[in-house]
């Protein structure tokens, strides 16, 4: 019997699928009071906080009138205090420890709230945010998710979703002790609050049965001397766990149950061996029981296999008190101090006891960072320092947990699917792997005894997206439910009747992905009665062509698709994610509508053209029997590639398809030259080809030749050595000038590389200049990479870059297209892409600037003065963000820390106008609203620099393994003598205004 778990919504065409554990309905809304200055500030740009009453899972202590009430209380730093005003600001969502609350996990992360350090908004700090203390229902949380805490916690998160300025792509979870073991058993798949989460964190947590399955960022800290909830626990190699400190401690030896007694068989996870669960599911593999389960000849310490990547010091502490907790921690199977402090001595103090270990996940698992922070010789009491030595301030704590989650914005999540799942057998187990033989390996993946019946191990399964396999099981009381993620499936079962057990099996079908290959030759789409086909005869319907691009928003639909003018900027603006669809997805949705739909010939028109079409084949062996398509004045160019098609018919690169799609349909990718397309153009009737009209244009722009210019760059233009001319495919087989594509590249057997323009005028000598045969082809393609009318321009990439990165001018240099892949304007030394020219004293530069591709929160686009070209060079940098709106920062002296000035805190999405004015060391900084009208002043600051500098445009993707492209127009810098003081008045944009097309 198959059930299945669907949940389907529309955007226009896309379906989109999750399966989650059901949260509680909301009984009430949330009473929200406050929203003054937090004590300790006034003004109008102050921190404000805010105290919440009701909403989903009002019950416990949370209600007034209970024994432990208390309000959730959020305070935001001044920019996010204003709906009406958005700014893009994160939320750090804190969860106390047992018998705690709200105030005292307050006091533990900012103190008394009223140290100013604390709500400092520089990316440094980790930008405007939010951070909201919440309280469990009861004295501890309810360690699930379906329950009243996570849907008071859900609830919370969709309220201030709609009525305060917080990013969806910034949303963390911080959990001490209790709320910690909160956070891992909520950051699974299933749960309803896990695809809200960029980052989970918990200090002094663990003991949890198996490892959040979230693709989230992860951080684990964890003092190594905790006796509360061990920082570790080791297999004896038989039937139990024990603590990896403090088990010589009255209560807490062995015999009297440090963990567990007798056969119990419940191992749960802990600090360095939960994140090295969580890291396998990622990927990571390395072995998170180190050198096996055998406990007694060596004890494993993953922190000793991998490399320590920072320091970090977040403890007060007495040196010599720190020898005796040093000494003290035994583990009495052994007989020996704990290994997980091997590495340090008392000395460390007040420098680096905190050891930060990155485990390695594979960027191909397209997941998160999971990180653990140990503490050494620390107990279970919250990390004590605080920032300046000021006692009611911040936390160290708490500035560097809030610099990881700014340092891992954006969410990680499962691309959206179907999930089905069936029972395939009664009473069948998992013989290998063994749940009990096998040990730790595979229970602390697995097992959870706290399912107590089979319905609720399906459904578990069911929500959890790496989950394969389950087995439920119920002999004499014993009840539980073994989960098989997709890392370590079951490879053998075994019927045991005796055991009450079921079996069950899901699969996930990703949405827009047909569960099978369409068929050789599909039949046309028939369409239900009164309803017309959305193939026309003779139209074949091609399932896996793609149909457009929808917006997604928190998983559910909104109106923005590509074919009703929807673009990912106009995603990006509501934060929504930008999703391809194919025709068969399309084809699901126009088959549901009604007869009646108004909207049905609005969907036909849309998705006819891409989803239906006839299955004609090029044939490189036609016959030509007419003239071609580049007409009696043009020639026929006829070693350039004219495009790709894939075998049989199945579609042609000029029609939309792609290698994708030709794959899918079993067909066969590969490209074909002039020549071929002339051919079978005549061969097909020529104008009279019922397709012409589709394959003329796109074949003649890359397979005819008009007259051509014999020259490269004429005397009364400006050659651009450093800018990129284009692409060549190694040994002679194209170049992106004619039309070429990398994929084309790699089909033909080639490699495909960059070329500067000096690299273009080196070659065009060496063949020969305007006598080379292909000389009139290129030159005009030259000219227009490479020669300029505008003063001359430089071009590199500064710092440590992925790659060189490109610059292109269009439209003689009116227009600009920057690409970078690199880490960032800021720090002590910068990483980007920089395109300039020189100045020589006073003057502005000034352009239109466009928001750049989103491959970070803080990608960076913008207008730099810099005094050389060296990464820690001074600077004043004016930029336009990702999601941050526009902000001011400078450089004051060579390899200093660079300083935060001002910003426009927006998220906004059109091009502005930006202008840098100098006058002697004295910058400042405007915007335009208004197509250059008028100018507003952004700020302003003093660096001393040289008389002469370099100014021009600036882009860093923020993210050296990602590529950012930042347009630009009418890029003009004025130079002014040095006998005045410059001003808003002195931009004049007209100066270099050319014809205003806009950038596509």
């Amino acid at each position: 019997m198959k059930h299945k778990n669907l949940f389907l919504s529309t955007v226009r065409a896309a379906l989109f699928a999750s399966s989650i554990i059901a949260i509680a309905e909301a009984d009430d809304a949330f009473t929200v009071t406050g929203g003054n200055c937090h004590p300790g500030f006034s003004g109008p740009n102050c921190p404000k906080q805010w105290f919440f009453d009701g909403g989903p899972g009002y019950a416990g202590q949370r209600v007034p009138g209970s024994d432990n009430y208390f309000q959730t209380e959020m305070i935001c730093s001044p920019s996010c205090t204003d709906v009406n005003n958005p700014k893009v600001c994160s939320l750090i969502m804190a969860l106390h420890g047992i018998y705690s609350n709200p105030e005292d996990q307050k006091w533990l992360m900012i103190g008394n709230g009223k140290d100013p350090e604390v709500y400092n908004e520089d990316e440094a700090h980790g930008g405007p945010f939010c951070i909201s203390f919440h309280k469990s229902k009861g004295f501890p949380w309810q360690y699930k998710c379906g329950g009243d805490d996570e849907a008071y916690l859900v609830g919370f998160i969709e309220h201030v979703l709609e009525n305060f300025p917080i990013s969806p792509e910034a949303i963390n979870l911080h959990g001490f002790s209790s709320g910690g073991i909160q956070v891992h058993h909520m950051m699974n798949t299933g749960c309803a609050i896990e695809s809200y989460i960029s980052a989970g964190s918990s200090y002094g947590s663990g003991n949890v049965p198996f490892p959040p399955t979230s693709k989230a960022a992860y951080l684990i800290a964890h003092g190594t001397h905790d006796r509360v909830v061990p920082y570790d626990a080791v297999w004896d190699g038989m039937d139990q766990q024990v603590r990896s400190c403090d088990c010589t401690a009255p209560g807490f030896t062995k015999e009297g149950g440090c963990i567990g007694t007798g056969t119990d068989p419940y191992l749960h996870l802990y600090g360095e061996r939960l994140a090295g669960a969580i890291a396998q599911l990622r990927g990571w593999t390395g072995e998170y029981w180190g050198n096996g389960k055998a406990f007694g000849e060596s004890l494993p310490s993953i922190s000793s296999l991998l490399p320590v990547v920072a320091s970090l010091d977040l403890i007060t502490e007495d040196a010599s008190r720190c020898d005796k907790v040093y000494s003290d921690c035994v583990v009495v199977s052994a007989g020996i101090l704990s290994p997980f402090n091997d590495y340090f001595d008392c000395g460390m103090l007040g420098t680096d006891e905190t050891d930060v270990i990155d485990f390695p996940i594979p960027a191909e698992s397209d997941a998160g960072p999971v990180q653990v922070w140990k503490i050494n010789i620390q107990n279970h009491d919250y990390p004590n320092k605080r920032r300046g030595n000021n006692w009611t301030g911040g936390s160290e704590f708490f500035f560097e947990l809030r610099k990881f989650f700014y340092r891992n914005i954006g969410r990680q999540t499962f691309p959206p699917a179907n999930r089905e799942i069936e029972e395939v057998a009664p009473n069948e187990l998992c013989s290998s792997p063994d749940w009990i033989a096998d040990g730790p390996d595979y229970i602390n993946r697995h097992t959870n005894w706290n399912i107590r019946n089979a319905e609720e191990c399906r459904d578990r399964c069911l929500a959890e997206r790496k989950c394969v396999e389950a087995f439920f099981v119920d002999y004499s009381g014993l009840k539980g439910c073994a989960i098989h993620y997709d890392e370590l499936p079951c490879s053998s079962t075994f019927i045991a009747s005796w055991a009450n057990a079921k079996h069950y099996k899901a699969t996930t079908t990703l949405l827009g992905q047909p569960s099978s290959a369409p068929s050789e030759s599909p039949e046309p789409t028939t369409a239900p009665t009164g309803k017309p086909p959305l193939c026309d005869s003779p139209d074949t319907f091609i399932g896996s062509n793609n149909a457009g691009h929808a917006c997604l928003v928190n998983g559910n639909a909104s109106e923005i698709d590509s074919n009703w003018g929807g673009t990912p900027e106009s995603c990006s603006d509501i934060s929504g994610v930008w999703t391809s669809y194919d025709c068969f997805t399309a084809e699901s949705y126009y088959l549901g509508l009604d007869s009646d739909d108004p909207f049905i010939s609005d969907f036909k028109s849309a998705w006819a053209p891409k989803c239906c079409g006839t299955r004609n084949s090029l044939s490189p062996t036609a016959t030509p029997v007419s003239e071609g398509f580049c007409g009696p004045t043009s020639t026929l160019l006829s070693d350039n590639y004219a495009g790709h098609s894939c075998a049989e018919g199945l579609g042609d690169s000029n029609r939309g398809a792609t290698e994708d799609v030709c794959t899918e349909k079993g067909g066969q990718w590969g490209p074909y030259k002039c020549s071929d397309a002339h051919n079978f153009w005549i061969a097909m009737g020529g104008e009279s080809w019922a397709d012409s009209s589709y394959f003329k244009e796109p074949w003649a722009a890359r397979c005819c030749s008009e007259e051509l210019v014999p020259s490269f760059c004429p005397v009364n233009k400006n050659f651009l050595g450093g800018f990129r001319a284009s692409y060549t495919c190694a040994d002679g087989l194209g170049d992106a000038l004619l039309g070429m594509e990398e994929s084309d590249c790699a089909s033909a057997g080639g490699s495909w590389n960059p070329y500067t323009c000096t690299e273009a005028d080196n070659y065009w000598i060496a063949v020969g200049g305007e006598n080379w045969e292909y000389g009139p082809l290129f030159s005009p393609l030259f000219e227009s990479k490479c020669c300029t009318g505008k003063p001359e321009y430089g071009a590199l990439s500064i710092g440590n870059v992925a790659n060189r990165g490109y610059t292109e001018l269009l439209d003689d240099g009116n227009k600009v297209i920057m690409s970078s892949s690199s880490s960032d304007i800021w720090n002590t030394a910068d990483s980007f892409r920089f395109t300039y020219r020189r100045l020589n004293g006073n003057g502005v530069v000034y352009a239109r600037v466009h928001k750049p591709t989103v491959t970070h929160q803080w990608v960076k686009s913008g207008l730099m003065m810099r005094e050389n070209l060296d990464a820690n060079s001074k600077n004043v940098n004016l930029s336009y963000t990702g999601n941050y709106g526009l902000i001011c920062h400078a450089r004051d002296s060579p390899g200093a820390q660079t300083s935060y000035i001002n910003a426009e805190w927006s998220n906004r999405s059109e091009p502005i106008w930006l202008a840098i004015v100098r006058t002697g060391n004295k910058f400042d900084f405007y915007k335009s609203d208004d197509d250059a009208q008028n100018w507003s002043p952004l700020g302003s600051t003093q660096v001393i620099m040289d008389s002469e500098i370099y100014v021009g445009m600036a882009l860093t993707s923020h993210s050296s393994s990602k590529t950012a492209t930042g347009n630009y127009e009418y890029f003009g810098v004025d130079e002014y003598d040095n006998s005045r003081n410059l001003g808003v008045a002195d931009i004049n944009v007209e100066n270099h205004l050319g014809p205003k097309i806009p950038l596509e």
